[in-house]
């Protein structure tokens, strides 16, 4: 009862479920709107290598600073790792974390592409393509693996505009600024939360589009309890219910660091990705879903530093 009571007042101040900010959350929201278009306008101005050592700091930081943001990353991990594993790729992930998000903040440069730092071979490439030529649409599922927001910038070099799925900012006068990074790469960005979101991806596939999401971290939207990295897990419903609905082919995409030097024109010793698409045959929901949740969870065993254990 007192869970759900603190439920109901968290809902009267979050603006995205029709709530209203209280005085002292305007003053505190608006200081942080400034902070944040500070910090890319500062992030925008820093050379690319400077850029990702502060990231890379700023991740070492956060690990020793947060104990209990470590402990529950290294108590995820634990159950897939042995322990001494699951400590050293904690600490890794956490460096890589903020490694990623400066990787990501480059998109907003108008030098930068994200074949510089994203790869997919011809394999993968001609996967996507049949299923973008088959003409149902397609519904790309991927996880917050590595720098994440470049594989859909990647996909859009190809030739086709997806469009990907996301959750709205708690202030609305931030989604411009998150966003932006993704309009300027030719990328339809839907609000989950936002009125007409539901009719805006289904124009998208119909369109022949992919629409993306993101399905390795519990979010608030119709899910079922699976096994995923050891244990019980949220993982959303939608993307297979979409292909249930429409027909849409349903393909996973995750990307994998790679060792060594990377091999960007202008970013030769900054990390580089190879993107993996896997079409899945079609299946009941309950099919559909063990199958992303398999691939999905592969792809992280496989690369595992570069996912948020902290989640």
């Amino acid at each position: 009862m007192e869970h759900s009571l603190e439920f109901a007042r968290a809902r009267r101040r979050d603006v995205r479920e029709g709530g209203r900010w209280s005085f002292w959350q305007r003053a505190k929201n608006a200081f942080i709107l400034r902070l944040v278009r500070g910090a890319l306008w500062a992030a925008d101005r820093t050379p690319a290598r400077a850029l990702l050592r502060l990231g890379r700091s700023l991740g070492w930081s956060l690990y020793w600073l947060a104990p209990r943001l470590r402990a529950r990353a290294r108590a995820r991990a634990a159950a897939c790792f042995d322990r001494a594993r699951a400590h050293a790729l904690v600490r890794n992930s956490f460096v890589h974390m903020g490694e990623n998000l400066c990787l990501s903040l480059l998109l907003r440069r108008p030098g930068i592409a994200p074949s510089d730092f994203v790869s997919l071979d011809a394999t993968t490439e001609n996967t996507l393509c049949e299923a973008v030529a088959a003409g149902r649409g397609v519904v790309f599922v991927s996880a917050h693996l590595g720098p994440f927001e470049l594989l859909a910038a990647r996909v859009a070099e190809l030739g086709v505009r997806p469009a990907v799925v996301v959750r709205e900012s708690y202030d609305p006068r931030l989604d411009a600024c998150v966003d932006a990074h993704r309009t300027s790469h030719g990328l339809e960005v839907i609000h989950r939360g936002k009125p007409g979101a539901a009719a805006r991806i289904l124009r998208a596939l119909r369109q022949g589009k992919p629409v993306g999401f993101l399905v390795d971290i519990e979010s608030r939207v119709p899910s079922v309890r699976h096994d995923f990295l050891g244990r019980p897990s949220l993982i959303p419903l939608g993307p297979q219910r979409l292909c249930q609905l429409t027909g849409a082919d349903l393909v996973v995409g995750t990307l994998r660091r790679r060792l060594g030097p990377g091999l960007g024109r202008a970013t030769s010793t900054l990390p580089h990705f190879d993107l993996t698409i896997t079409r899945v045959p079609s299946a009941g929901e309950d099919e559909l879903t063990y199958r992303v949740v398999r691939l999905v969870e592969r792809a992280i065993l496989r690369n595992p530093e570069d996912w948020p254990w902290l989640a």
